[in-house]
């Protein structure tokens, strides 16, 4: 190729990648700046979809704004001894063993897991059976007879479709027309499936079959029956889940699952440990004192447990925690036992050390102490009187504070009292004053600390 047109065609390449490098200084403020590759982390932290960010320059503005009001909103907080707030230290502490666990997955499971998954790709036909009958114009529950019978007729409809495939009708064809499912649109064709995705009578049906097979009698499950086909077999493994499940969804889906199924298997082994110690029926009913885990030297008490909920929840009474119901006691008592597990692992690993988590840790230790502190400011603005509670009633009653009943066959409209909606139109009022609050906080610190953007090294063309 000529020099000069390699020349010509590099150049705009080579200027295009400069314009987009993470180095690039994106904003300025009074004593310091915002690369784009903190942007793009900053994003990512926040559960951001880059992408779409950086496709608009108004996106792009307002999120500059949103990172440096935080950035702002944590040097305040710290000139306040804010980051001392025990509220705050128990969010970070949290969120501290969230990032760990996250490092944890992606470092052990995700990346060194190499599971190989049978699977069958499956058509069906599925026929629900009716479980309630309107009586008295009222839905009402089948008695066991009722429920049986439907199952009969369900069975029935699914041997005379079956009948139907043995004369050479075609699957596809039948589900569309006698599947209850939202399958029959694509020919009844679910993708597929790994053992424990579907009801067991199903699971066993299906991996019974050879490709092209379909079942020769109805397979009854409570919610329905189904007539189902085998229309493709594989051993799914980390390398080629993508290439033969061509649906993305269906593909995320299927790793997630098999992942979890991993992780299920790595906390086993960690729960089988020799110096670790479960009394977790004790989440209920135990005394404080009592051990509810041990793992090697990490004891756990019930009343360590009562802490964590309280903590957990945020839910207070005068300054007592909440009463918890029995479910919640024994579900946050599960997650603390797998959380330690898993924490002692990371910490023997050594990720507890790993210059990435340290730089995550402290990105999320700052937006967390910024939501709060941002929190405690717009909480700080004077109450909502009687007298604007009832102004925006009067104003607004027609338009916001009614309800639609049915009159005579007809739907009427009737203005709800002001005493049963008081304390919602205080709570809108209060919502918006906080709003205004720290939207005028937000300018004033943007202000003074004179924040700018560079427009000119934004990405994405001319918004819309």
């Amino acid at each position: 190729m000529n020099r000069t047109i390699l020349a010509a065609t590099l150049v705009p390449v080579l200027a295009l990648a400069a314009c987009k490098s993470k180095n690039d200084v994106v904003a300025t403020y009074d004593g310091g700046k915002i690369l784009r590759g903190e942007l793009r982390e900053w994003m990512e932290m926040k559960r951001l979809s880059p992408e779409a960010v950086l496709k608009s320059p108004r996106q792009q503005k307002n999120k500059l704004e949103m990172m440096a009001f935080e950035r702002f909103a944590v040097e305040e907080a710290a000139k306040e001894g804010f980051d001392k707030n025990e509220k705050f230290l128990a969010f970070n502490e949290m969120a501290s063993e969230s990032q760990l666990m996250e490092m944890l997955y992606d470092r052990e499971i995700k990346k060194k897991t190499a599971f190989r998954e049978p699977a069958v790709r499956v058509s069906q036909i599925f026929i629900r059976t009716k479980d309630y009958k309107i009586a008295g114009g009222k839905r009402e529950k089948l008695s066991e007879v009722e429920l049986r019978r439907e199952s009969e007729i369900a069975t029935a409809r699914a041997d005379e479709i079956i009948a139907k495939l043995g004369r050479g009708m075609k699957f596809d064809e039948l589900a569309r027309q006698y599947s209850d499912d939202f399958s029959k649109k694509n020919g009844g064709d679910i993708g597929y499936i790994v053992a424990d995705m579907m009801p067991q009578e199903f699971t066993s049906a299906v991996f019974s079959l050879s490709k092209g097979e379909y079942t020769r009698r109805p397979v009854v499950s409570p919610a329905g029956v189904y007539v189902l086909k085998v229309t493709g077999k594989k051993e799914l493994k980390p390398n080629n889940i993508d290439k033969i499940v061509k649906d993305k969804t269906q593909a995320s889906r299927l790793k997630n699952r098999l992942y979890s199924k991993a992780s299920r298997d790595y906390l086993d082994a960690l729960a089988a440990s020799s110096d670790v110690e479960r009394n977790l029926e004790k989440a209920v009913g135990g005394k404080p004192s009592e051990v509810l885990f041990r793992v090697g030297d990490r004891t756990v008490t019930v009343s360590d447990l009562d802490r964590r909920i309280s903590l957990y929840t945020g839910l207070h009474a005068r300054g007592h925690a909440a009463p918890a119901n029995d479910d919640l006691r024994k579900n946050v008592a599960e997650n603390y036992f797998k959380l330690e597990l898993l924490r002692r692992d990371a910490i023997r690993k050594g990720l507890d050390r790993d210059p990435e988590y340290l730089r995550k840790s402290a990105l999320r230790r700052d937006s967390i102490l910024a939501r709060e502190y941002i929190k405690h400011k717009g909480a700080a603005v004077s109450p909502v009187a009687e007298r604007e509670m009832i102004e925006e009633y009067e104003a607004h009653k027609n338009e916001r504070y009614y309800r639609m009943t049915d009159k005579g066959g007809k739907r009427e409209k009737v203005i709800e009292p002001y005493q049963r909606v008081r304390e919602r139109i205080r709570k809108v009022l209060e919502s918006g004053r906080q709003s205004d609050s720290i939207r005028a906080w937000r300018e004033e610190l943007l202000a003074a600390r004179h924040f700018r953007v560079i427009e000119s090294k934004l990405e994405g063309g001319p918004d819309k």
